[in-house]
């Protein structure tokens, strides 16, 4: 809304913690974003669900986990609808991914994501990300000369792989969005 152009942004915050169920812990990645984080990787729950905009906005305590967290904690049992904890904090289990591995510097398989909303509130005590992973434009609205993510990573054609009218641009929060820390990327 503030920028011309976007139509998506994934926020993050990311830290280890320690994962329980009943008596099994694992250490697992766990991060707070958004549910567009999942589908501009393509990678979805095979079991359950993806949280919904609104649970990011009421700070729900629900969480979709990796495979490996599943296995670890559970074994062949249903996740779904069961309570993990982290940092004394429960959170209902609504998706678990499928055995997906490492997808641009992420291992989904460790993974826990929550909303960003509940994971600064009650896991980090931060208000600020770490990252915004993604940002999603409609390129036909964002080639305004005043438009500051453009400016800072390139127009649309230094991306080859962009198709349509969308592009995803990845960067550190704090960088402003730096050439460098920019990365183009295609959102079908």
């Amino acid at each position: 809304e503030n920028v011309r152009g976007v139509v998506e942004v994934s926020p993050t915050t990311i830290m280890v913690a320690t994962v329980s169920y009943e008596n099994q812990t694992f250490r697992a990645n766990v991060m707070g974003s958004t549910d567009f984080f999942l589908q501009s990787f393509s990678v979805l729950p095979n079991k359950g669900r993806i949280f919904s905009d609104e649970e990011v906005r009421q700070r729900a305590s629900v969480a979709v986990i990796g495979f490996e967290v599943y296995e670890e904690l559970f074994g062949q049992s249903d996740a779904v609808g069961q309570k993990i904890k982290i940092k004394n904090r429960s959170f209902r289990v609504v998706g678990v991914l499928p055995k997906t591995g490492t997808v641009a510097f992420f291992n989904f398989d460790k993974l826990v994501l929550a909303p960003y909303t509940t994971v600064q509130q009650y896991i980090t005590g931060t208000d600020f990300f770490q990252n915004i992973i993604h940002v999603s434009l409609n390129l036909e609205h964002s080639h305004h000369p005043n438009n500051k993510i453009l400016k800072a990573c390139g127009r649309s054609s230094d991306y080859p792989q962009a198709t349509g009218n969308s592009a995803a641009f990845s960067s550190p929060a704090g960088t402003g969005l730096s050439p460098s820390g920019c990365s183009g990327n295609a959102i079908r």
